[in-house]
């Protein structure tokens, strides 16, 4: 899964010093997902994230979600449910990308890694129930068979390839290229059908 990489897992952990799944995670959900931009978070959460210091991984993560097990959790819950899931499936992988089998957030330290999540409905396009994840390569698999993420690999590469958002144009260039991609799943293959639709061949030079 390209969200497995170390370069990228290194780039999208702001924290040098832990793990960082709420980047992680909106990584994953903006830039394979091309998800809606979500709402800024609450005024207040500075001040609970200081509450949450000291607590393992996964406790700040199910308070975020608004975890009933969890009390007084909720804050930001109807966004972080939505990605957090991501980046906690990323759990194997330090803040630097190295694989690794112990969780050092834990009381007491170095307890066993849980890299389990749900997906909540409607995070995927097309799901209607929450789906139970277990690390990146489940993660990989429910991405390989869905078409948002093929059809935002494809948007994003375009995007770069022209220095324009055809998106935006409502291009049906843009759309053969989708369906090609879908089709294939050949990413040399979604090149090719870029470099050869009308869109590139009459762009814009600058």
């Amino acid at each position: 899964m390209t969200s497995s990489q170390p370069a990228l897992l290194a780039a999208s952990n702001t924290s040098a010093a832990g793990d960082d799944v709420i980047h992680r995670g909106l990584w994953i959900y903006y830039n394979l997902l091309c998800a809606p931009s979500l709402p800024p978070p609450p005024t207040n959460a500075a001040s609970v994230a200081a509450t949450l210091t000291g607590e393992s991984t996964r406790k700040q993560a199910a308070y975020r979600s608004g975890d009933p097990g969890v009390p007084g959790s909720g804050c930001g819950a109807g966004c972080h449910s939505r990605f957090d899931p991501f980046g906690l499936v990323t759990m194997s992988y330090d803040s630097i990308g190295r694989y690794r089998t112990t969780d050092p957030s834990t009381t007491p330290p170095n307890g066993p890694i849980d890299d389990t999540a749900t997906v909540p409905e409607g995070v995927l396009l097309g799901t209607d129930t929450p789906t139970k994840v277990k690390g990146a390569d489940d993660v990989a698999q429910l991405f390989i068979k869905s078409r948002q993420v093929s059809d935002c690999a494809a948007g994003t590469l375009a995007t770069y390839m022209l220095e324009h958002s055809p998106e935006v144009e409502g291009s049906c260039d843009l759309q053969s290229v989708k369906d090609s991609f879908q089709a294939s799943g050949s990413f040399a293959q979604l090149f090719a059908s870029i470099l050869t639709s009308p869109a590139f061949a009459t762009r814009d030079i600058q």
